[in-house]
């Protein structure tokens, strides 16, 4: 194994390996590794020595300096060959970082020393066009659908800066409320400059009495696509418009040709967005999180929570 650098060499090479890869995610695309670097952070490739590259989004300095494949638990792992296995015990000597977080999509990291754990997305099959798929909603998530019809809910695609900035604050309020820290409006106005123009990033909004009162963002990569953040306005749920979002991504995802439709990835002990995923015929798919933390790093977080709590 070794490091390479973010060179141009570098990318070219990465880009034949994704250009041939059956099982890469658009997480792993460098579109979606670029909008990082409004973040301050910067991009690394270790190959892995048997004909593979693993991208890594860094961050940090000294002994905060953390590498994440991806950041936020989207899918990571290597770029090459569908067999390629590696050790992430020699990942982590090779990065020399004081703190890794792997998420190995494909499964192919060997056992570790370090810290594993694994998740759990929900995947929708698409193949059979929309019509076979809506008729393996549950009938509760059916009735949803037609309730947020009737009570005047509008879906749109966003196609201005300020349904932008709308679904932004709409994503602030829902990620405080989960206790989460807020990404920058920058990030998403990256996806929106870059990835949205080619087809990568679909952002959509609910509207109803003239307000935005919820949004989607999907993004996809050749034939399947990623819902990546719901946001809404809690004093509007009763319309149901995380429902009639997802309804309109599949029935839009139907018409490009994507196969399968990613739901995202579901807290072991959420029984009830678990619930909500699986009424739109979606089944679970298992993969695997490996973590290093450094003492500094772990510290840090500890405090960060302990503050979080104290605020609310």
């Amino acid at each position: 194994m070794k490091v390479l650098s973010d060179t141009v060499e570098t990318r070219m090479h990465y880009t034949d390996l994704l250009h041939d890869a059956r099982s890469a995610s658009v997480y792993q695309t460098l579109e979606w590794l670029d909008v990082f670097r409004t973040l301050s952070c910067d991009i690394q490739f270790v190959d892995t020595g048997s004909g593979a590259l693993i991208p890594f989004v860094c961050k940090g300095h000294s002994w905060l300096r953390r590498a994440f494949s991806l950041p936020y638990d989207t899918y990571g792992g290597p770029i090459g060959e569908t067999d390629t296995h590696f050790s992430f015990d020699e990942l982590a000597r090779i990065l020399a970082v004081p703190s890794i977080r792997l998420v190995d999509f494909s499964q192919t990291a060997e056992k570790t020393s370090w810290k594993e754990e694994t998740a759990s997305t929900h995947l929708v099959d698409l193949t059979s066009g929309y019509e076979q798929v809506a008729s393996r909603y549950a009938n509760m998530n059916r009735r949803a659908i037609r309730q947020s019809g009737r009570r005047g809910l509008r879906i749109k695609i966003v196609d201005s800066p300020a349904e932008l900035a709308a679904f932004h604050r709409l994503y602030v309020k829902t990620q405080l409320k989960h206790g989460t820290r807020p990404l920058p409006l920058r990030f998403f106005e990256a996806i929106y400059e870059t990835m949205v123009p080619i087809r990568m990033a679909t952002f959509y909004v609910a509207l109803h009495g003239g307000g935005v009162v919820a949004g989607n963002l999907v993004l996809r990569f050749k034939n399947r696509a990623y819902d990546w953040a719901w946001v809404y306005d809690e004093h509007y749920l009763y319309l149901r418009p995380t429902n009639a979002l997802i309804d309109r991504a599949i029935r839009d995802e139907s018409q490009l040709g994507t196969e399968l439709f990613n739901l995202g990835s579901s807290p072991s002990n959420g029984q009830g967005i678990i619930d909500f995923k699986e009424n739109f015929g979606a089944t679970r798919y298992s993969y695997n999180i490996l973590t290093k933390f450094g003492t500094c790093y772990r510290m840090a977080r500890t405090l960060q929570n302990v503050g979080r709590r104290l605020r609310t």
